[in-house]
């Protein structure tokens, strides 16, 4: 959802007839939805990394050892994911966590580039005014 919504807002921002306050209001709502996307990431890992270390130490003490997936082979298991992807394990490559928190560095940086030429030079995302009413195609 959060990348719909900056698709949406810059969008609004990146208009030709947008005005400066558009532009200013999409990309500051950009920015919010950057911060609490990024804070939505870190509180599911923090509480991923909680319940696999619980669920770990639960399967140690209640489980054979058959059974006790989260110690042992974890990292075999990864690989064999991995397998199972075909051509699309080139993906592995790029860790998922990381990967999203540097995309939303970009999307925030943006963000502020857009703020930034509003600023100075809010012409700049400005239509070229056509001479006639074809909307820029040739008659």
């Amino acid at each position: 959802m959060a990348l719909t919504a900056h698709a949406f807002l810059f969008t609004i921002a990146l208009a030709g007839d947008s005005t400066p306050l558009a532009r200013y209001l999409s990309m500051v709502i950009s920015l919010i939805i950057t911060l609490l996307t990024c804070r939505l990431f870190i509180g599911h890992m923090i509480r991923e990394v909680a319940d696999r270390a619980w669920l770990a130490e639960f399967e140690k003490a209640y489980l054979p050892e058959i059974g006790r997936v989260h110690i042992k082979h974890w990292s075999y298991r990864k690989n064999v994911n991995k397998k199972k992807a075909g051509w699309m394990r080139i993906l592995f490559i790029l860790p998922a966590f990381q990967t999203w928190r540097d995309g939303l560095v970009v999307m925030c940086g943006v963000s502020v580039a857009v703020i930034a030429v509003t600023a100075v030079n809010p012409s700049l995302f400005s239509s070229v005014s056509d001479s006639g009413s074809s909307g820029g195609r040739p008659n």
